[in-house]
């Protein structure tokens, strides 16, 4: 089947409903040498994948589909994508900050309790660096994402780019709001 049929194809199984059958359709198609096609293929497994359980699927492909508008001067695209990988960043910033409350429950009501276990410490601590290394990611993705909304003449993505930007200002004010909780209220 050529790549057209095949991205044709998925799209209509998108249509009815049957996500992983096009999914399995568009993956192959991500590694197109044609990058309209890799474009194509990147947009609808956008829509198709789950923004929790694969998240970290959804972020190497939005670097993909930045990568390839960028190379084909799409700069609309570019912007809209840059602005999804800041969304899936912040899905995966809020999963470290769950985590990273679990693994302080009982110490943030009982001060006199610290980790229940070392491995807990050790996790605590890998954790809390990776979450500097994503904010900073974050911030600087969300920066250029709003330079580009700025730049932009398509009102409708224009639009789009500043709905994620509210998204992005709303998810950072909770977060911040969780840092702030002690025992389940906030200080």
């Amino acid at each position: 089947m050529s790549e057209k049929r095949a991205l044709d194809r998925a799209r209509k199984l998108i249509d009815q409903g049957n996500a992983e059958e096009a999914s399995k359709l568009l993956w192959p198609l991500c590694e197109s040498r044609d990058r309209v096609t890799r474009l194509n293929a990147v947009f609808a497994l956008l829509v198709t994948l789950n923004p929790i359980t694969e998240n970290d699927k959804l972020l190497v492909l939005a670097d993909k589909g930045i990568q390839t508008a960028a190379q084909l001067g799409l700069s609309n695209e570019r912007a809209y994508l840059l602005s999804r990988k800041v969304y899936y960043l912040l899905n995966q910033l809020s999963m470290l900050v769950h985590r990273l409350k679990n693994l302080t429950l009982s110490a943030r009501v009982f001060k006199w309790i610290d980790f229940s276990l070392e491995r807990d410490k050790e996790e605590h601590a890998a954790i809390s660096r990776r979450r500097v290394d994503i904010e900073k990611e974050i911030a600087s993705t969300a920066t250029l994402v709003e330079k580009l909304a700025e730049e932009c003449t398509d009102h409708c993505v224009r639009g789009q780019l500043f709905e994620s930007i509210g998204d992005y200002y709303s998810t950072w004010f909770f977060l911040d709001c969780l840092d702030l909780q002690r025992g389940g209220r906030i200080r």
